[in-house]
């Protein structure tokens, strides 16, 4: 047996200071357990990264005057509502193309039209859940929330929990400790990307998290993020809150993702 990553020597060597395969194997599963450790919203990088003035940045803001931004980002439903009736209608008729040649002919054919049926599923599901997710697909706020929940059932996805997540990660994208959307952890595995390629490592996660939240024991990231907005508001009279302002001035005026629990300072 070959040399391992953390430097241990095969089980046939006789070396001093040689480990054994069962040793390799433990000093594997404990550097994946410190990988996920300092990744985790509840471990210490999540600190460190507030120490270092990460957390909560000031994050670049386009010169665009804002009275324009709002003009471009007026919201209507009639080009959401379109977009979303073609994408469905073109989801149920590859659906329906693919069935028909394969139950019908036994042909070949229905491949191509399976392969558009899971593109149109499993990819722009994705972007309909993340501009839902916002507010930011429709007008009228109860389709928004349809589409978004329609959304996290197709790429299985728990609302309530990415929620959370999303804001969460545009508050401190990329901040190792705060960002719990970070999707490929250094040092990468390659061997894993490829195999949650198909779901492979999403999926049964995915089941996990929403029997767990189901039966009301909250994820790693609800309570990393309990935690976070607990240490974010709790400020004496007088201090200055994150962004500089008196902490006994402003009371409810942050944002939060709709269906999260308000608070107050």
């Amino acid at each position: 047996m070959g040399s391992v990553e953390t430097g241990s020597i095969g089980a046939g060597s006789a070396e001093p200071g040689s480990v054994g395969a069962g040793s390799a194997e433990t000093g594997t599963v404990n550097a994946g357990r410190e990988r996920l450790a300092r990744y985790s919203l509840t471990g210490p990088e999540n600190q460190a990264a507030v120490n270092a003035g990460l957390a909560g940045g000031a994050w670049f803001r386009s010169a665009v005057p804002r009275k324009r931004m709002k003009e471009l980002m007026k919201r209507s439903d009639y080009p959401a509502v379109r977009d979303t009736v073609i994408w469905l209608g073109l989801i149920l008729l590859f659906g329906g193309l693919g069935t028909t040649f394969w139950l019908a002919w036994h042909s070949w054919w229905a491949v191509p039209f399976f392969l558009a049926y899971g593109v149109l599923y499993g990819s722009t599901s994705d972007s309909r859940w993340h501009e839902s997710g916002h507010g930011t697909a429709f007008k009228t706020r109860w389709v928004d929330e349809g589409l978004y929940q329609l959304a996290s059932f197709m790429i299985m996805r728990d609302p309530t929990t990415w929620r959370w997540s999303h804001t969460r990660h545009h508050t401190d994208t990329l901040v190792v400790g705060r960002d719990p959307e970070i999707a490929v952890m250094r040092p990468a595995r390659l061997a894993k990307l490829l195999v949650n390629y198909f779901g492979l490592v999403d999926v049964p996660m995915a089941f996990w998290l929403m029997f767990q939240h189901a039966a009301g024991i909250p994820s790693r990231v609800l309570q990393g993020e309990i935690e976070n907005r607990k240490a974010e508001h709790q400020h004496e009279p007088g201090e200055e809150h994150e962004h500089g302002v008196p902490a006994d001035t402003i009371k409810a005026t942050h944002t939060h993702p709709p269906g999260t629990p308000p608070h107050t300072h």
